[in-house]
């Protein structure tokens, strides 16, 4: 914690929808947590989320729009910044721009998705041309990629290659 307590930014990507909605997805495991649980993220002073991942939408499009409803309350008494999934797809591969200590940061967070749903996808054809973009314009480009098989460490030759591309 005093770690959390010392820094500007401080990412956590964000497992589940906030919502209290049941899970819709057909899944092993669908995940949601209700939106008063955002508390503990916030206390722990993480400000910097990742909302792009594979349970992003366990309880579909309404899990989403609760999401970034929650988020979006939170913002207003808290410093918060999040990216990565929104009601379309267009508006989901949007970085979210962060002003921190005289830095202005562009903030990525994409997962392995369809590339027509609203989680930014790492397939989509445009997100090289977008990092490119938010690298002209900012001073900094972070871009958070859910993607792998869960327990490998190490990405295929294909992966890395996808990684390298992106910076």
């Amino acid at each position: 914690q005093r770690v959390l307590d010392d820094g500007d930014l401080n990412f956590a990507n964000l497992e589940c929808p906030l919502t209290v909605r049941s899970p819709k997805a057909k899944v092993l495991e669908p995940l949601h947590c209700p939106p008063k649980r955002l508390k503990y993220v916030l206390d722990a002073k993480f400000n910097l989320l990742s909302i792009a991942n594979n349970h992003t939408l366990d309880a579909s499009g309404p899990g989403v729009v609760d999401t970034l409803r929650t988020l979006k309350a939170a913002a207003k008494s808290h410093t918060l910044w999040w990216s990565g999934a929104h009601i379309t797809a267009a508006e989901s591969l949007k970085p979210t721009i962060v002003n921190r200590k005289g830095q202005r940061i562009a903030f990525f967070a994409i997962a392995d998705a369809h590339p027509k749903g609203g989680v930014a996808s790492v397939h989509s054809f445009t997100l090289g041309r977008r990092i490119r973009a938010a690298a002209k314009t900012n001073d900094s480009v972070i871009v958070s990629v859910h993607f792998g098989i869960e327990y490998v460490h190490v990405a295929g030759s294909d992966v890395q290659k996808r990684y390298r591309g992106y910076i």
